[in-house]
């Protein structure tokens, strides 16, 4: 899907479409509580979060997203790239069921079932530094399954909550969640 954001041509793949250096090139160098986060910040349990290390957390992430594996039928999130190929943003996106932090969170006065798969999270947006102010974060929050907020999440701090039809990697779970 290509969309334009300040004049600029982007491309919006599912995570397992781009390359573990595209993902390095945008998620590389985010820090989160003084470590390398690489998205894993919801779903390593806090008691955990220091023992696993930089090196770790990457590997998961790799594993989740299935990079580099475009006929892949599950990705743990959205990766925007500038027309000339450029990898220039990332969305942290999956079921909500897939976040442990998510899941152990305390929901006063919320009734609904930690672990319905059909109620996805958006925990995370990177745009790299020369790409912000472009408009790419907007265009990453529209891919998003569902797309429209169901509840905002617990505590605030992990973007929305959305229910979903489907899976967005390959390019059929991607056009399942234009909608």
């Amino acid at each position: 899907m290509r969309k334009e954001a300040a004049g600029e041509d982007i491309r919006i793949v599912g995570a397992n479409q781009a390359s573990w250096a595209d993902l390095e090139a945008v998620l590389g160098s985010v820090k989160c509580h003084g470590n390398l986060c690489y998205c894993q910040r919801f779903k390593i349990l806090e008691r955990d979060w220091r023992r696993v290390s930089d090196d770790e957390r990457a590997h998961l992430l790799r594993e989740q997203t299935d990079c580099g594996h475009p006929r892949s039928k599950h990705t743990s999130g959205l990766v925007a790239f500038l027309g000339d190929g450029t990898p220039a943003a990332w969305c942290a996106v999956e079921p909500r069921s897939a976040y442990s932090h998510l899941r152990n969170t305390a929901w006063v006065g919320r009734r609904e079932d930690r672990g319905d798969s059909r109620v996805w999270a958006v925990t995370c947006f990177v745009v790299r530094l020369e790409y912000r102010r472009r408009g790419i974060t907007y265009l990453l929050a529209r891919r998003v399954p569902g797309s429209e907020p169901a509840q905002q999440a617990p505590g605030g701090d992990a973007g929305r909550a959305c229910r979903s039809g489907g899976p967005i990697a390959g390019p059929k779970g991607l056009a399942r969640a234009r909608r």
